[in-house]
């Protein structure tokens, strides 16, 4: 078997909840690049509702935490 001609994982998958998307991604993306810059992990973002954080483990806990945290203010914004 040639693993090289496997596609790249992608990172640890983190579920949003969709009504949340806007809120955890921000302004243009901005809610993500500032996650990343805070943790050193890197944020990416396939499609509509798929957000993938990828790098070392602790690196990758805290951006999932931080991710999950701004879920949880949305909750107040929400109408």
């Amino acid at each position: 078997m040639n693993y090289t001609s496997l596609p790249a994982s992608p990172g640890q998958l983190v579920n949003i909840p969709s009504q949340f998307k806007k809120y955890v991604r921000g302004p243009g993306g901005d809610h993500l690049r500032n996650v990343s810059t805070v943790t050193g992990a890197e944020v990416s973002q396939r499609g509509d509702y798929e957000l993938y954080v990828t790098g070392e483990k602790k690196k990758v806990q805290h951006a999932e935490y931080l991710l999950r945290t701004q879920v949880v203010s949305s909750t107040y914004e929400l109408p």
